[in-house]
């Protein structure tokens, strides 16, 4: 027996290669089987024919696992090992969140020398972390960052913002609450897209130092573009990469007379000028004032635009509770969608519920559920709208509500 498994081995030995390609196998298989159904051990002991049978399966079965443990080590690419990012003496996890304090500076050193140092109370997490490319999620406040040129791609994620590093010192300070983001440069430059920026994105080289706030950009310092020597990067990407664009102030016509009470001309001048664009570039207070100037002008669509704009671009603001409220009225009155203004109402009460436009937000709701033929929900929020208003200037319709459910 010992003989035959010999006689395997040098007919797998024969003609393999260093690293065997798919049709090398195969043939080193067939020919493996052929060489064992003429060994002369089988045939010369005069077997049965279906021990011979047997004997050229167990034969195959045996070839399929040498073949297999000798392939093995060719059929899988190489595994990458994980990139190491160290926190002090300890190892960082990717994926986890990491958690800045007031009493000294956090810093991350990653494996190919580069660096990232929290300030004060400063949350990011590493969301992706590999040779090609590190992903960090600024979740608030302030970090500095020194990246090793033609390292991993790089960016910083911060809101709807996105800072992508070509190799570079710089800071991100983000500031989620007041929508505040500030970009500073000192070596390189970096490019930076989202939020109000144009789709484009913006390039923000050496010495410079970007700024938005409010839907406001300003751009202060240095010169309007890099050298490429400064950049730090690869050839192709230095020529590639466009200069920022130039920052104009927004006319503000449309404003004026809106706060005017001319709502018909407001409107036309803000589509005149560019509704879209005003949609991505003006601070909170003015995309209500644009709103209202819709809705008054008697156009709910452009009204909701406005609205649904600084919700999503003002999260979690007086702001966007404001507009909350407002896109009910506008889905009430202007749209004739009462289970639309139902759910904005409901919304605007779960995240306002000590606004003053509490009461009024309840009677508006009231009047929606009924319209929108949910009489049991409308009933609830009467009960509770006498309960905490008994005087309010919806009692009488919460009254008349609660008389006609007992019909």
């Amino acid at each position: 027996m010992r003989d035959r498994f010999d006689e395997m081995g040098r007919v797998i030995a024969r003609d393999l290669p260093s690293k065997p390609d798919e049709g090398q196998r195969r043939a080193q298989e067939a020919r493996l089987l052929e060489d064992l159904a003429q060994t002369p051990d089988l045939e010369a002991r005069g077997r049965r024919p279906f021990r011979l049978a047997w004997g050229l399966a167990m034969g195959a079965a045996l070839a399929a696992l040498v073949l297999a443990m000798i392939w093995a080590p060719w059929s899988s690419g190489p595994r990458e090992r994980p990139f190491c990012v160290e926190r002090g003496r300890g190892t960082v996890a990717h994926g986890a969140w990491i958690h800045g304090s007031n009493e000294k500076a956090t810093t991350l050193d990653f494996e190919d020398g580069s660096e990232v140092t929290t300030e004060g109370r400063t949350r990011v997490q590493l969301t992706h972390v590999s040779r090609k490319e590190v992903r960090v999620l600024l979740g608030n406040g302030k970090i500095r960052s020194r990246v090793r040129p033609h390292s991993a791609r790089w960016s910083f994620e911060a809101g709807a913002y996105r800072t992508e590093v070509l190799g570079t010192t710089l800071s991100v300070e983000w500031r989620p609450g007041k929508g505040r983001l500030v970009v500073s440069v000192e070596q390189g430059r970096v490019w930076v897209r989202g939020g109000v920026i144009a789709p484009k994105g913006m390039l923000v080289a050496k010495g410079q130092r970007l700024e938005i706030e409010s839907g406001q950009l300003a751009l202060h310092g240095g010169p309007a573009a890099a050298t490429q020597a400064d950049a730090g990067t690869h050839d192709s990407e230095a020529a590639s990469t466009p200069r920022a664009p130039k920052l104009t102030p927004l006319s503000m016509r449309w404003r004026a007379l809106a706060r005017k009470g001319q709502h018909r001309k407001a409107l036309r001048a803000a589509q005149e000028q560019g509704f879209a664009r005003l949609l991505q570039r003006l601070r909170s207070s003015d995309l209500l004032l644009l709103a209202d100037a819709a809705r008054l002008a008697g156009n709910p669509g452009r009204a909701a635009d406005a609205l649904l704009a600084c919700r999503r671009r003002y999260p979690s603001t007086a702001a966007a509770r404001q507009a909350a409220f407002r896109l009910g009225r506008v889905a009430a009155e202007g749209q004739r969608s009462p289970r639309a203004a139902a759910r904005w109402f409901r919304r605007f009460l779960k995240e306002a519920p000590q606004s003053p436009l509490r009461a009024d937000a309840m009677g508006r709701l009231i009047l929606a559920l009924q319209q929108g033929g949910k009489k049991k929900a409308a009933a609830k929020v009467a009960r509770q709208y006498l309960s905490q208003y008994p005087q309010g200037p919806y009692g009488a319709a919460a009254k008349r509500c609660l008389r006609g459910k007992k019909r």
